[in-house]
């Protein structure tokens, strides 16, 4: 094997400790996951036990540690394993035979070439793993993928997924005969770190150490990198008292659907989830999909009734009829991006559930991207069901027979013709000290596409004046650009008369730290609004239906 920069050496040892104490919080993967590799390193050895297996070389006296290396895009970090003395290894102390309060000491080693994460083999007198004398060898004993889960100064959670090393091990550093040392065990309590501990006191017990640095992470779910001293409002503080929440069901020609509406500070957060069809019958699978759509008014609690086709909330073939199977109030346990856990406390929905973003479904592909953990009351979905099958179209029903228990909503009027419009949404640059880079924006395009359109960014029902018909990623220009419906006539003319010419989008990203930058990744898109002075200066509307005034001023 050819020498590979990057393992560490006898004299390596202070560098690495060094490496990882000013780096820790930047070699978590950004997905939460990846590959990991146990081996058994050999040195000391004679050309010839450099042809022995390992069971030959455990009848010998010569020096072997483990290294536990986990992948980072195209490098490797990882934690070498001090398994003591060869009888110790041979009677069977591992790594993976660990049982509480059994640890072994370590060390961090520094950042790798990927080439170590399948290398098995011998290393030469001079090169890497080896000494300047003698020959080394390595065997990999386990490999598999691994999890990411709390990461703090001293304290670093993972979750092993090999035939050997299964489960929740710990890298701590801790105190071992008057000094502290790394050390690696496996506990008895399986359970992550983030159901023990409440994510606003952790925020303050490292504010009171002054650490600074925070990687807060689930299973399933994408870490978050926290720079504690500037969080001023964790969520557990930010959400004291209750809220309001309702699970509603709505009928928009055969399709039904079930969405959970979530009371937040001045709108409405909406879930929703699909039964599907099993016969005849309507079924709600256990840890249905569900998808998170725009974020609604805060009316949308409250509102029964009838929505008429072609405004939004409906279809262009069908109206929406909406009704509230259960409300109530609810508090946020837990929360962090892909995972939400929350206790709400209706007359139907009583307990503790969870919406747990879906790894197992390609999110580019689907618009379904999270679980929501309904529970075992059978009783309870049954009932849910029932209500909906009620309400699901028939060739038989008519509309006034069907909708005669509802109010009709018609505030939005049926007479107006839509103003057709296109622009540019958004382009790569930094607008209000966040870069959005192209590869980000080429990205989340689409799903700007659907998206209500509103004035000033309101989350009132009063300032919906349209929706966005289409959205795609213009590579030339480095843009999201867009096609969107003007239903508000006041609105439509100011537009074509030029008063309104700019337009901003609303977004929720990840903050990011990269280098000297802040850098916005992941989006979602929650509404493109009009706007007099958009943040990003090439955002705005470009062309007009051209017949749109003599139609209707």
């Amino acid at each position: 094997m050819a020498k590979v920069p990057g393992e560490e050496g006898e004299t390596r040892g202070e560098a690495a400790s060094n490496f990882w104490k000013n780096n820790w919080w930047k070699c978590f993967p950004k997905t939460g996951k990846g590959e990991f590799v146990y081996q058994h390193h050999w040195r000391g050895l004679t050309e010839e036990e450099a042809k022995w297996d390992e069971d030959k070389l455990l009848q010998t006296d010569r020096s072997v540690h483990g290294d536990l290396r986990f992948s980072k895009n195209d490098s490797l970090y990882g934690f070498t394993i001090f398994l003591g003395k060869v009888e110790d290894l041979r009677n069977g102390r591992d790594v993976f035979t660990l049982k509480e309060p059994d640890k072994l000491q370590g060390t961090w080693k520094l950042m790798q070439p990927r080439a170590w994460l399948d290398f098995e083999g011998v290393t030469k007198p001079g090169e890497i793993g080896a000494t300047e004398k003698k020959y080394a060898k390595f065997f990999i004993i386990d490999k598999g993928k691994y999890e990411i889960g709390v990461w703090r100064e001293h304290f670093f959670e993972f979750f092993l997924h090999g035939k050997k090393l299964k489960g929740r091990y710990l890298i701590v550093y801790a105190p071992v005969g008057g000094s502290r040392k790394w050390l690696i065990g496996r506990p008895n309590d399986q359970r992550p770190y983030t159901e023990t501990h409440k994510k606003g006191d952790v925020i303050k017990e490292l504010k009171k150490k002054k650490q600074r640095w925070l990687v807060w992470a689930r299973p399933g779910c994408k870490p978050i990198l926290y720079d504690v001293n500037k969080v001023k409002f964790p969520i557990a503080e930010r959400m004291s008292g209750e809220l309001q929440f309702s699970l509603i069901s709505r009928q928009i020609g055969n399709k039904s659907f079930l969405e959970l509406n979530l009371e937040k500070e001045k709108y409405c957060e909406v879930w929703r989830f699909e039964p599907q069809k099993a016969g005849e019958k309507l079924k709600l699978v256990l840890g249905s999909r569900v998808r998170k759509l725009s974020n609604a008014s805060i009316e949308s609690l409250t509102f029964e009734g009838i929505i008429p086709k072609g405004k939004p909330g409906a279809s262009r073939d069908y109206c929406a009829v909406i009704k509230i199977l259960d409300k109530g109030t609810y508090r946020i346990l837990e929360e962090e991006k892909g995972y939400l856990k929350i206790q709400l406390e209706g007359k139907k929905l009583d307990g503790i559930y969870s919406i747990k973003f879906d790894d197992a479904v390609d999110a580019d592909k689907s618009k379904y991207r999270y679980i929501f953990d309904i529970g075992e009351d059978m009783s309870l979905i049954n009932e849910l069901l029932n209500q909906i099958e009620a309400l699901s179209f028939q060739e038989t029903r008519t509309e006034e027979k069907l909708f005669s228990n509802f109010k009709v909503v018609t505030e939005l009027g049926d007479h107006l013709t839509p103003l057709k419009i296109k622009g540019i949404a958004i382009t790569e640059g930094t607008w209000n000290g966040l870069f959005y880079p192209r590869e980000e924006l080429r990205k989340a395009a689409r799903d700007l596409k659907g998206k209500p359109l509103m004035v000033d960014h309101s989350k009132s029902v009063k300032d919906l004046v349209g929706r966005v018909t289409d959205a795609w990623f213009n590579e030339a220009e480095n843009a999201i650009e867009f096609e969107a419906e003007i239903i508000d006539e006041n609105i439509a003319k100011k537009v074509v008369e030029g008063l309104i010419t700019g337009v901003s989008v609303g977004v929720i990203v990840d903050r990011v730290k990269e280098g000297s930058n802040l850098v916005a990744r992941n989006y979602e898109f929650t509404e493109l609004s009009l706007v007099l002075v958009p943040a990003c200066k090439d955002a705005k509307i470009v062309d007009i239906e051209k017949s749109y005034a003599t139609k209707v001023f």
